[in-house]
């Protein structure tokens, strides 16, 4: 899908090149990402896809069409462009900064709504409610959203994607990432992706170039870059504690404790006792009729409420707290281990998209895995 052949960048007035000899093939569907330290050529190698760079010497193929045969404006037209900082239009609404090229396209005005509404749902976002909103108005994770959206406007085959998380918190940065590869599962777009993290480099991309100096220094699965490091260079990028790292390439139902009772909500006091006595974390969680998880109950909620003094006169719907601590099926276990060390909790509960309960994970289920990738390492 993209190739580049011999590709080499000197700025002028520069001494050495940017980009040096730099020879990759990233298939159809793939997320490649490019890490590396700052200065080593990651954003320009990708600024050169779309010619916001040009090369000084050798070729790049975009669906086997060299892009110095396109007009740099069609192409970019072609290739979604996510950045940092999200460069949206702050005048304009949300609709309208989603529609951005579907209207230099010319599309229709009904194919437009119908594509802006399609893709912000498609991001999370209810175009109802957030459509006719301005920029400044969102979050920074919603306006990541927006970004992501804009890109995929057109349906473009390529999307660019530099350093696209990287301006939120760690938790929004996280659920942003789980998101856009449950996204990735149905768009399959081919994606250069940028980063200068490591960890997000593993967790994200399907291979991965670690970059130094302009030059391509290892091209590899995010297993065989933990495994088998090229050099002393790579192993430093990747660090220690490599059966931790290995934690993004796993997903939650790895290590998914399911055998786990719940209660209903009109479950009565007496139910509950026997739950949370049969439940290894002493707390029983509760669910609706659809197995949504609701929230959880401990002794100490019973106690509170004075269940315990009148079991008659309560129920499981009038005693359950909220639950903080949980994760979605299709996280990695890294993800589980950041929430479970957040809250300050021994385990997280699965919810799947729906928000059913599927199970708990606790530290020592993560530990477990942590042995055995060691062991067999």
């Amino acid at each position: 899908m993209i190739t580049l052949e011999h590709v080499t960048k000197k700025f002028p007035g520069s001494k050495t090149p940017a980009v040096s000899d730099f020879n990759l093939e990233i298939k159809k569907g793939e997320i490649c990402v490019l890490v590396g330290p700052s200065g080593c050529g990651k954003t320009t190698t990708m600024k050169m896809i779309n010619r916001l760079y040009e090369p000084s010497i050798g070729n790049i193929y975009v669906n086997g069409q060299d892009i110095m045969d396109i007009n740099p404006i069609k192409l970019r037209r072609g290739i979604g462009y996510v950045i940092q900082e999200i460069g949206l239009f702050p005048h304009l609404t949300v609709e309208e900064n989603v529609a951005t090229v579907p209207r230099e396209l010319k599309w229709p005005r009904d194919k437009i709504k119908k594509r802006v509404e399609q893709l912000l749902r498609l991001v999370g976002l209810d175009p109802e409610i957030h459509g006719k909103r301005r920029p400044p108005s969102l979050s920074g994770g919603q306006q990541q959203r927006v970004g992501v959206a804009r890109a995929m406007a057109a349906d473009p085959p390529v999307l660019l994607m530099d350093e696209p998380f990287g301006a939120v918190d760690p938790i929004t940065r996280g659920r942003l990432q789980n998101e856009f590869l449950r996204l990735q599962q149905h768009i399959q777009k081919t994606i250069v992706f940028v980063t200068h993290d490591i960890d997000e480099a593993i967790k994200m991309g399907n291979k991965i170039v670690a970059m130094r100096e302009g030059k391509l220094v290892q091209y590899a699965t995010p297993d065989e870059l933990l495994s088998t490091p090229k050099d002393d260079f790579v192993a430093k990028l990747v660090g220690r504690n490599r059966s931790i790292k290995r934690l993004h390439l796993i997903r939650a139902e790895a290590a998914l404790q399911k055998s786990i009772a719940c209660a209903n909500l009109n479950d009565s006091v007496n139910k509950i006792k026997k739950y949370i006595k049969d439940n290894p974390m002493n707390v029983v969680f509760v669910v609706d009729d659809q197995k949504r998880l609701q929230g959880v109950i401990s002794e100490k909620d019973m106690e509170k409420n004075g269940a315990l003094d009148n079991p008659q006169n309560a129920i499981a719907a009038d005693l359950f707290t909220d639950l903080a601590n949980f994760s979605h099926h299709d996280s990695t276990l890294n993800d589980v281990l950041s929430v479970m060390l957040n809250y300050g909790e021994g385990y997280v509960a699965i919810i799947d998209e729906k928000e059913r309960f599927k199970g708990i994970i606790t530290l020592g289920d993560i530990l477990e895995v942590v042995k055995s990738n060691a062991n067999s390492a």
